[in-house]
């Protein structure tokens, strides 16, 4: 572990250093230079992020393979329990769990709701019978405000015109 936060810290000392260089962007050359750079430490962040993804990928079937076993267990257990559970309660009216040393078994209510198996027979329903269960959502689509702006300079009630610019962007590839 110490190895590994050595390294950090070296890695960050070593881009402090090169950063707190004076450099500054001259001409075509020290331009590609830098988009060089850029290249350099992005590649190295795929590959960490690549290296990363691949463990942790490794990790993961490891804890599912792992952890089979004992939910497997857990589930005949939970199995076992239940009718030992009924057999306790049977007699009870109000009483709905079984509290032991190790944890509890009982029966909780669930359930009860409603299943929507075909939203447009329900929603042709609900249009005659039941109104206040529809929901209508209003929205705005941009691109006809956009393009009617732009078209005849109207501007829309609500609305700001958004001025178009230049967007710098670094491109490596």
């Amino acid at each position: 572990m110490t190895d590994m936060k050595d390294d950090m810290l070296n890695a960050i000392g070593e881009v402090e250093s090169e950063i707190s260089e004076t450099f500054s962007v001259k001409d075509l050359m020290s331009a590609d230079w830098a988009l060089g750079k850029i290249r350099h430490h992005e590649m190295n962040m795929s590959a960490r992020a690549a290296l990363a993804k691949e463990q942790i990928k490794r990790i993961n079937e490891w804890v599912e393979r792992e952890n089979r076993s004992d939910q497997n267990f857990v589930d005949y257990m939970a199995t076992v329990l239940e009718p030992f559970a009924k057999a306790q309660l049977q007699d009870e009216k109000k009483k709905r769990s079984v509290s032991l040393p190790n944890g509890k078994v009982g029966f909780r209510k669930a359930g009860g709701g409603l299943n929507v198996i075909d939203e447009a027979a329900a929603i042709a329903w609900a249009k005659e019978n039941c109104k206040e269960a529809i929901k209508i959502k209003e929205s705005i689509l941009k691109k006809p405000l956009t393009t009617l702006m732009k078209e005849k300079g109207e501007l829309a009630d609500g609305c700001e015109p958004v001025p178009e610019r230049d967007n710098f962007y670094v491109d490596v590839s």
